[in-house]
C-alpha cells in the first residue's frame, strides 16, 4: 500500500479546542487531531451520529476502529458516499485496494483524492511515479488520466522535478504524454531538460524546436 491515509490524516489535523464543548464539529476535530485511531473515536463518532445521522466523517471514524475488515470496508464505503470530499476515507480506500491488488479500484480513489486534496497532489504523484514501474496499471492510469487534463495535472511538473524523483521514470511518463497530446508549456520545458540530462541531446533539441513554431522556422535560434 502507498499509505495515502497517513498523508491525508496529517493534512486534516485541526485544533480540537474549537467549537462548542460537546458539539459534533469539536468531536470531529478531536478525532482528526489524533495521530492514530483510538477506541475513544468510536464513542465520539456515535455521539456525532446521534446529532447528524448521515455524517460521513463519523462513519469513517467508526471504520478506522472496526475490528473486522469487512465491517471496516462497509463503513468506509458509506463514509465516501455521504462525504465524498473526506480525504482520509478516500485515502484509506486507496490503501485498501492497493494492498489487495485492486489497482483499478485504488486508482479511482486516487483520482478523486487528487481532485479534493490539492495539498496532497505533489507527494501523491511522487508516490505514484515511484510505483509506476512495478504496479500494473499505474503508469497507464497516469498516462490516460493526464491526457484528459484533470485539474491536478498542474502539479505534475513539480512532482516530477522534486527532490527524490527518478528522472528516468519522469521522462518516460512525459514521453508517453507527448506521444498522446501536446504537453503543457512547463511539462515541455521539463522534458527538454530531462532529455538533455539523459544525453538525448538531438531529441532534446527537436522537442525544444517543436515547442514553438517561430523557433522551428529558425534552426539557428539558441536553446
Amino acid at each position: 500500500a502507498l499509505a495515502f491515509a497517513c498523508c491525508a490524516l496529517r493534512l486534516a489535523q485541526v485544533d480540537g479546542g474549537l467549537g462548542s464543548p460537546r458539539g459534533p464539529d469539536r468531536l470531529l476535530a478531536r478525532i482528526d487531531a489524533r495521530p492514530a485511531a483510538t477506541g475513544a473515536d468510536a464513542g465520539d463518532a456515535r455521539r456525532i451520529l446521534r446529532d447528524r445521522p448521515v455524517d460521513g466523517r463519523a462513519f469513517r471514524a467508526l471504520a478506522m476502529v472496526a475490528p473486522i475488515p469487512g465491517e471496516r470496508d462497509r463503513l468506509l464505503e458509506i463514509a465516501v458516499r455521504r462525504a465524498p470530499r473526506d480525504r482520509i476515507a478516500r485515502a484509506a480506500l486507496a490503501d485498501r485496494d492497493f494492498a489487495s491488488g485492486d489497482i483499478d479500484g485504488a486508482m479511482a480513489q486516487v483520482d478523486a483524492l487528487l481532485r479534493v486534496a490539492p495539498a496532497l497532489q505533489v507527494p501523491m504523484l511522487q508516490r505514484l511515479l515511484a510505483l509506476s514501474a512495478d504496479a500494473r496499471g499505474v503508469r497507464a492510469f497516469l498516462r490516460q488520466r493526464l491526457a484528459t487534463d484533470p485539474p491536478w495535472r498542474t502539479a505534475l511538473p513539480r512532482a516530477l522535478s522534486a527532490d527524490g524523483s527518478d528522472p528516468a521514470r519522469a521522462l518516460a511518463l512525459l514521453d508517453d504524454l507527448a506521444a498522446a497530446a501536446p504537453l503543457h508549456e512547463d511539462e515541455a520545458r521539463l522534458r527538454v531538460s530531462l532529455l538533455r540530462q539523459g544525453g538525448r541531446v538531438a531529441e532534446a533539441r527537436r522537442a525544444w524546436l517543436d515547442g514553438s513554431p517561430a523557433r522551428a522556422r529558425d534552426p539557428q535560434s539558441r536553446w
